[in-house]
C-alpha cells in the first residue's frame, strides 16, 4: 500500500478559503459556455448518434450561433471545442462500464437503464434492506425531519474523544483522545475539524480476487444478524470502484482550465491611454475657466476603451484531458468506508420532501474524499434531482481592473463567485460518484400520485482518503451498542 502520509495526500481540503488559494480557478465566460452547451447536448436522447450525424450537427451548430453568439466573441471556437470535447467524452464513456460524465468530469452517473450493479444484487439489497427496516422497534427519523428514515447512519455511536475505548499500537484498549495531528490531515485551513467526535468507517480489505470485502463491522449494522447484507453492500461498492478511480484521478490532478487567460491581454496602446486622457483633461482645466476634471467620467472612458481593446481568448481543444495524478484504489490493500442507508418515505398525509441543505460530507476528522450514492428503490415520486455547486478562487487580476473582470469572467467587483454545476436526476438503478469537494443537496420532490405512498431509498458510501492513516475505524474501536 502506498505510504504517503495524510498531510501530503493529493486530495485538497473540502473546507477552504479564497485567500488560501486552494480552490478551483473561476472559469471564464467561454469555459462556462462550453460546459453549459456540452452538458445540454449530452442530456439529449441518443446524443452519441446525433452529434456525429452531419445534418443534425450542422443544425445544432447554427442554433448555437443564434442562441449564444452574443455571449462571446469566439462563438465558432467555442462550438468547435464543444464538438471535440463530445468526441472525447464519447470515447471515454465507452471505457467506463456504464458510467457517464456529468457537467464536470469528476461527477459520474451510471445509466439507469443499464445498471452496473445488476438485477440480482439489486433485488437482494431491496429485500435485505426491508428486513433491516422491519427489525427496528421504532422508526428512526433523521433529526429535523418527518420523512427521512435512517437505517444505517454514522451519527449514531461515533467515536467520542475522551470517552470511546480504542486499540493502541499494542492492541490494548485505551480511551481515544483528540490529537493535534488531526489538523495535519489537510493543509491550508484549520476549520472543519471537530474536537469532540469522529464518524467511524469500516475497513474493507482487498481479497485474492481483487475485490474489497468488509474486514471490520459497519457501524450500526450488526455483522452477524445482517451478514448477508454485508456481502451485498460489498458487491455494490466493488461495482463503483472504476468510477471512483476515474473521479479521484481527476480530483487528485488539480484544477483543469479549459480556457486560459494569458498575462498579455492588453495592446500596449491601452496601457498609455490613461496618461493620454489625463493630459487632455489637464489641458482643458488650464484652458477653460472653472473646468474641473471628472475622474469618474475618465474612469468610464478608460474602462470602455479597455473593453474594446481586450484581446479575445484562445479557445482550442488541443489534447484529450488526462489526469496527471492517476488513482487506482486497488493499489491500496485496505480502504476505510463509511456506510449509510436512508429512506425518504412520503405518504398522502406527508406528501412532500422539502429538499436538503447545501453541504459536503463529514469533517476533516473523517477526511472523506468521495461520495457514492446508489438509488436502489424509487417509487411514486416526482422528478428528484441532486444538485451541485462549488466556490472558486478569485481571478488573479490587477486592482480595479473592472473591464478585465467583466470581459473575461462576466463578473463585477464584489460578486459572489459561487457557481452551479448542473444536477443529476435520482433514477432507480442509478449510481452517482463525486469528490467530496463539490457542495450538493437534494432538491424538493413529492408524491406523483397523491393517493398512494412513495419512497426513494439510497445506499451511500463515504470514502476516507486512502492515504490517511490517522482516521480511526471499526478495526480499532470495539462495538459500542450495548445490545450487540
Amino acid at each position: 500500500m502506498p505510504s504517503t502520509p495524510a498531510s501530503t495526500s493529493p486530495f485538497p481540503h473540502p473546507y477552504w478559503g479564497v485567500w488560501i488559494g486552494n480552490g478551483p480557478t473561476y472559469p471564464t465566460i467561454e469555459e462556462r459556455l462550453i460546459n453549459r452547451i456540452s452538458y445540454s447536448i449530452r442530456t439529449k436522447p441518443q446524443w452519441k448518434l446525433k452529434y456525429t450525424n452531419d445534418v443534425i450537427a450542422s443544425k445544432w451548430r447554427q442554433e448555437l450561433r443564434e442562441q449564444f453568439g452574443d455571449e462571446t466573441r469566439t462563438i465558432e471556437d467555442v462550438i468547435n471545442y464543444v464538438f471535440k470535447e463530445l468526441d472525447w467524452i464519447d470515447r471515454t464513456e465507452s471505457t467506463l462500464g456504464g458510467y457517464t460524465l456529468g457537467a464536470d468530469e469528476k461527477i459520474l452517473a451510471s445509466s439507469a437503464s443499464e445498471s452496473v450493479v445488476g438485477a440480482e444484487v439489486k433485488q437482494k439489497l431491496q429485500s435485505q434492506a426491508n428486513e433491516l427496516a422491519s427489525s427496528f422497534a421504532e422508526v428512526d427519523y433523521h433529526p429535523g425531519t418527518t420523512n427521512v428514515v435512517d437505517l444505517v447512519h454514522p451519527l449514531l455511536f461515533p467515536l467520542q474523544y475522551g470517552v470511546t475505548p480504542i486499540k493502541d499500537a499494542n492492541g490494548e484498549l485505551v480511551i481515544a483522545e483528540y490529537l493535534d495531528t488531526i489538523e495535519q490531515k489537510k493543509q491550508g485551513v484549520r476549520w472543519g475539524i471537530s474536537t469532540k467526535y469522529q464518524w467511524l468507517p469500516a475497513t474493507m480489505t482487498l481479497d485474492e480476487s481483487k475485490n474489497f470485502q468488509f474486514s471490520s463491522y459497519i457501524n450500526n449494522l450488526h455483522p452477524v444478524k445482517f451478514s448477508g447484507l454485508y456481502s451485498t453492500i460489498a458487491e455494490v461498492f466493488n461495482a463503483t470502484v472504476p468510477a471512483l478511480d476515474f473521479s479521484l484521478s481527476f480530483y487528485a490532478s488539480g484544477n483543469r482550465s479549459k480556457v486560459e487567460v494569458p498575462g498579455d491581454v492588453y495592446p500596449d496602446s491601452v496601457l498609455d491611454y490613461w496618461d493620454i486622457l489625463k493630459k487632455e483633461e489637464m489641458a482643458k482645466e488650464k484652458e477653460i475657466e472653472g473646468y474641473k476634471i471628472d475622474y469618474i467620467q475618465m474612469e468610464k472612458l478608460y474602462h470602455a476603451r479597455q473593453r474594446e481593446w481586450l484581446k479575445p481568448l484562445k479557445v482550442s481543444f488541443d489534447d484529450d484531458p488526462k489526469p496527471t495524478n492517476p488513482v487506482d484504489l486497488k493499489q491500496f490493500s485496505k480502504l476505510k468506508v463509511i456506510v449509510k442507508m436512508a429512506n425518504i418515505e412520503l405518504t398522502p398525509e406527508n406528501p412532500t420532501y422539502p429538499g436538503g441543505s447545501w453541504h459536503v460530507e463529514g469533517s476533516i476528522n473523517e477526511n472523506i474524499v468521495a461520495t457514492v450514492l446508489y438509488y436502489y428503490d424509487v417509487q411514486n415520486i416526482t422528478t428528484s434531482t441532486l444538485s451541485f455547486r462549488t466556490g472558486y478562487n478569485e481571478p488573479n487580476y490587477a486592482q480595479d481592473d473592472v473591464a478585465w473582470l467583466e470581459v473575461y469572467y462576466g463578473l463585477k467587483d464584489e460578486d459572489i463567485i459561487l457557481g452551479p454545476l448542473e444536477s443529476v436526476e435520482a433514477l432507480e438503478d442509478r449510481i452517482v460518484v463525486f469528490p467530496n469537494f463539490f457542495q450538493h443537496h437534494v432538491d424538493l420532490f413529492e408524491l406523483k400520485d397523491k393517493l398512494k405512498s412513495g419512497h426513494r431509498k439510497i445506499l451511500c458510501f463515504f470514502l476516507v482518503d486512502p492515504y490517511d492513516t490517522l482516521t480511526a475505524s471499526t478495526e480499532d474501536v470495539p462495538p459500542q451498542q450495548e445490545e450487540w
